[in-house]
């Protein structure tokens, strides 16, 4: 027999009793099965686009920080950019969604790749972080992101804007005599990035990134990229949050990458996952960008945090899957899915 999609008219899961009996305890009627549509419900979530490129592809002798990937989540204690906590995303069983990780991007002056969950009614998306600005033979301005990347040359190039509710714009170069080649850190997401001043004091360290405790491990997300720096300044620290060092133009110094995120892989480029900017990179070290490939931000991250009794273990792609009190929390490293 055929399974029942209305009942006199009416649509089955818009029944709430059936002869006198609640609905939902009824499976059949006259050897026709009724399938009871469970109602949507809610998961919190946390999104972190990929991190902004600091190559110059040889264009450029050195190169300012990196925008972080932007930030969005519902998790109490507020968003990204200094946002607000969004509301919770209303899932809805059997239907599919994509979940999408952004790569971090070693691609100079293009926006990095965005992270999102897309589903039927649901379309949440973190902006990729901006590029870096660079300076040599020509100085070409930052780009605008989730955060934007950090300015950089002696003519005071102003960091890029980062996206409302997302992310914080990068420092400016601030073109502060006698200053060589100043540069801005990335935006982070929890922070501006750092603007370069007189004798590198404050030098252009990357944004902070934005603490948030939905996975019970309270990582910061989404550091900015330090700048690069000339002799005999000092090369700048990533953000905290997975945030690229700078490099030194003429020697192989750096500065300090930002910590206490997902991965601690951060260097030059931007922590594996956690949307961090990358670094400045210079034409001496690492090799050359235009055979090195400079340095790139890190990859973005997607996390659902599901009621146990709601979460239905249909899910594609690389990822881990960790129980906190009555809710079940799967971190997506990897581009995949999550059916409701």
């Amino acid at each position: 027999m055929p399974d029942l999609a209305t009942i006199n008219g009416v649509a089955e899961d818009d029944i709430a009793t059936y002869n006198g009996t609640t609905a939902s305890e009824v499976t059949s009627i006259g050897g026709a099965t009724w399938v009871h549509t469970p109602p949507p419900y809610n998961a919190h979530f946390l999104i972190v686009g990929g991190g902004g490129s600091g190559n110059n592809l040889g264009y450029g002798h050195m190169n300012s920080g990196g925008g972080a990937g932007g930030l969005r989540t519902s998790w109490a204690g507020g968003s990204g950019g200094g946002g607000s906590s969004e509301s919770q995303v209303s899932l809805a069983y059997g239907v599919v969604y994509t979940i999408t990780i952004g790569a971090g991007n070693n691609v100079r002056s293009v926006i990095a790749p965005s992270s999102s969950i897309v589903g039927t009614g649901v379309s949440l998306i973190s902006l990729g972080g901006g590029a870096a600005s660079y300076n040599g033979p020509i100085t070409v301005g930052p780009t605008i992101g989730g955060c934007g990347g950090g300015g950089f040359g002696n003519s005071g190039t102003p960091g890029a804007a980062g996206t409302a509710n997302q992310g914080y714009a990068g420092g400016d170069s601030g073109g502060a005599v006698p200053t060589r080649y100043p540069g801005g850190g990335g935006g982070g997401t929890g922070a501006v990035g750092i603007s370069c001043g007189p004798n590198y004091t404050p030098n252009g360290h990357g944004g902070a990134g934005f603490q948030v405790n939905i996975d019970t491990n309270n990582y910061y997300w989404g550091g900015g990229g330090g700048t690069a720096s000339h002799s005999p300044g000092y090369p700048a620290n990533g953000g905290i949050g997975g945030g690229g060092y700078g490099m030194q133009y003429t020697t192989a110094a750096s500065g300090s990458a930002g910590g206490s995120a997902i991965t601690s892989d951060a260097a030059s480029n931007g922590g594996t996952n956690t949307g961090g900017g990358a670094g400045g990179t210079t034409w001496y070290y690492p090799a050359h960008p235009a055979s090195s490939g400079g340095s790139s931000g890190g990859s973005g991250c997607v996390i659902l945090r599901i009621p146990t009794a709601s979460y239905t273990g249909t899910k594609t792609g690389t990822s881990t899957v960790a129980t906190d009190g009555s809710d079940t929390i799967v971190t997506w490293t990897g581009t995949g899915s999550y059916t409701g």
